[in-house]
């Protein structure tokens, strides 16, 4: 296993961006998948294990919405990580 020092993150998001490309995504749809993986990655899993308190609409609403407020903080150069953060906290989302 690679320690975290030794990752080469540029090279790992060229290659991404370069097979992503390959397969005919790029551009607004690369921020959507970006934004659609993030949601699955930091906050759906988490919640998975209350999955029994809401019906599959719910959590289904729950995730579109959550992408939904994180889509603009994302560009295929970045991504607000503190603004992503703040958004996932907020207890007021709608």
């Amino acid at each position: 296993m690679t320690s975290h020092e030794e990752l080469d993150y540029e090279a790992a998001l060229k290659g991404g961006r370069e097979l992503l490309a390959q397969r005919g995504i790029a551009g607004p749809l690369l921020i959507s998948v970006a934004a659609a993986g993030l949601v699955v990655e930091i906050w759906r899993d988490t919640i998975e294990p209350f999955h029994r308190l809401f019906s599959d609409a719910e959590m289904s609403r729950m995730s579109m919405v959550t992408t939904r407020d994180i889509l603009p903080l994302i560009t295929e150069d970045s991504a607000d990580v503190i603004g992503i953060t703040e958004v996932l906290q907020d207890g007021r989302r709608r």
